[in-house]
């Protein structure tokens, strides 16, 4: 009898042979064990379904997290390199190479910015925000006491000059870093004024101060000579002096 017996498998409850519905839960016990056996038959013979190796998996996954590293680091370095800067950029006085006053304004530029960059760009900016900039003047980028920005200065063998060295080697911060814009044209003339005027001064030092007579003019003897000749050969001559010959 206990081999007769079945069980609902909806509520576990012990069913007759001859029973087509459970009496607790109502569950039609043929259709169910049908239904039942094709819904667990049916996955195993239609889905296939297979995990890639663990080897082949660990490789993808190394090839994927690599990849991606390296282009994070590549993105960062380029935005470092290439990051914006402020600096500041003044006007010199052409007439005794002075800052003007009030005529320093920020620029804003890349740390891999040349000397060249930095003229074009304080040139723009002072010429739209300074009224007294004269812009339609040639201008040379240069450093506080005067000198040229061509290389990084203090450095030996030279260097070409770049904003992001300059602030390495000087130590300066980029806020604290300043360039001043000085006429190329005036410079050149004063440059050449005070050439010629020290030229000028050492030729008159060697003039006043010179021992040497021999660029003198020798002193002029000719007359005396002319005048004695000309009382010998009236001596020795006979001169006529109112009609009258005499003899000296």
């Amino acid at each position: 009898m206990a081999s007769s017996r079945k069980f609902c498998s909806n509520c576990a409850f012990c069913l007759d042979q001859t029973f087509t519905f459970c009496p607790k839960c109502g569950e039609l016990i043929n259709t169910t064990a049908s239904t039942k056996a094709q819904n667990t038959t049916k996955p195993s013979s239609s889905i296939k379904f297979s995990l890639p190796s663990f080897a082949s998996f660990k490789t993808k996954k190394e090839s994927d997290r690599q990849s991606s590293f390296h282009h994070r680091s590549n993105s960062k370095k380029r935005k470092i390199q290439e990051k914006e800067v402020t600096i500041q950029v003044g006007v010199m006085d052409d007439d005794d190479m002075t800052i003007k006053r009030g005529e320093t304004i920020p620029l804003k530029i890349t740390s891999t910015a040349t000397a060249q960059a930095i003229l074009e760009a304080a040139v723009k900016k002072h010429a739209a925000f300074n009224k007294r900039f004269d812009h339609e003047r040639e201008h040379s980028l240069v450093f506080k006491d005067g000198s040229k920005v061509t290389v990084i200065p203090g450095i030996d063998p030279e260097e070409s000059f770049t904003l992001k060295r300059y602030k390495e080697e000087s130590g300066f911060g980029y806020s604290r870093i300043a360039f001043y814009l000085f006429p190329v044209l005036v410079r050149n003339v004063v440059d050449e004024l005070r050439a010629t005027l020290a030229e000028l001064a050492d030729d008159e030092i060697s003039v006043s101060s010179g021992d040497d007579n021999s660029d003198e003019l020798p002193p002029v003897n000719w007359m005396k000579n002319g005048s004695s000749t000309e009382q010998s050969t009236c001596s020795t001559h006979t001169c006529t002096k109112g009609g009258q010959a005499t003899s000296k």
